[in-house]
């Protein structure tokens, strides 16, 4: 059946989709905000398949056809096809082209909306929002070993780095430089944001640089509040529970009164099937509704059949030489 009038069509949601295991965690991100989103359940979703790959399965496109969610597969230029960040801002240049929504919502597949999440939408004086929930490869300050780095990628992207404000990062409890999670976040449509992130990620591959502490893994995620600061957008941050993390290496930093009123889990890999009963078992307690939603489904499987798994390993196997290849020729920092 068809979705009711969007209540909120300022709106939109968008997420990467390749297949394989993003298959079936895009399918659950896109479940969960139809399900528990209250009036953002209707709102439109897009998932992009952004570069050449195996084609999703037909249990997908179902799944995708039946929670209304539009999907692009497409091939637009990318020079670092083997970079699979890259995903991320050309998802967004692509969303942006067809959405009429005034906001966007970006989200990682391997998140899901536990409750109403107001905050994404922007009021009239803000143009930006993100949650900075860990310090990461973050800089706390001039004594910090990630600061050089920092340094030398704000000056990459025409900014320095004394004038990024300071952010907390939640689950470390301290201060650093602007430096978001960027697996959620809210832009304005009509704004900077889109073209100038896509531009900031490729330029830091061209430079060359590379951290000591993540290579080039995080060049995506480090050049969002850069960005945000260059192109004097106004910001906020999102309360830690838009963005709440577990995983299996994290566990023992799970804290159960801020799982109790999360509005977005960052579950990484908790929903697959050798770390899902360490996760049920604290939702039980937690968050009984989200549990029995969850049970209901069952663990992560992987899709597709064994041609297109042996496809995709070559194809990963390719990129990986390419990324490597890369990553040796960088200046470390």
């Amino acid at each position: 059946m068809p979705l009711s009038p969007d209540p909120s069509p300022s709106l939109a949601f968008a997420m990467c989709v390749e297949a394989g295991g993003f298959e079936s965690m895009a399918i659950r991100a896109a479940q969960s905000l139809r399900t528990f989103g209250g009036r953002f359940a209707n709102c439109k979703i897009y998932a992009v398949t952004p570069r050449l790959g195996d084609p999703l399965s037909n249990k997908t496109l179902r799944a995708f056809d039946s929670l209304q969610v539009e999907y692009l597969n497409l091939r637009p230029p990318n020079r670092y096809s083997w970079y699979p960040l890259m995903n991320k801002p050309l998802t967004l240049l692509e969303v942006r082209k067809r959405t009429d929504a005034r906001q966007i919502a970006f989200i990682d597949s391997d998140m899901i909306v536990i409750g109403e999440p107001n905050l994404l939408l922007l009021d009239d004086d803000t143009d930006f929002t993100a949650c900075a929930p860990d310090k990461n490869i973050g800089s706390a300050g001039e004594e910090d070993p990630n600061t050089p780095f920092w340094k030398e990628l704000c000056r990459e992207l025409g900014v320095s780095f004394e004038s990024l404000p300071w952010v907390h990062a939640h689950r470390d409890h301290i201060d650093i430089k602007l430096y978001f999670n960027s697996g959620l976040f809210t832009f304005r449509r009509s704004g900077p944001f889109a073209d100038a992130y896509h531009q900031a990620v490729a330029k830091l591959l061209d430079s060359g640089l590379s951290s000591q502490v993540s290579n080039i893994y995080f060049h995506e995620q480090a050049a969002v509040g850069v960005v945000v600061v260059r192109e004097k957008l106004r910001w906020k941050p999102l309360p830690h529970e838009y963005n709440y993390a577990v995983g299996r290496k994290i566990m023992d930093k799970y804290e159960p009164e801020k799982v109790r009123h999360a509005v977005i889990l960052h579950y990484h890999d908790m929903m697959w099937p050798e770390n899902w009963t360490n996760l049920m078992d604290r939702l039980k307690v937690d968050r009984p509704e989200i549990h029995d939603w969850l049970a209901s489904l069952g663990p992560l499987k992987l899709t597709g059949s064994a041609v297109q798994k042996m496809t995709g390993k070559l194809i990963g196997h390719y990129r990986k030489r390419k990324f490597d290849r890369h990553k040796a020729s960088c200046r470390v920092v």
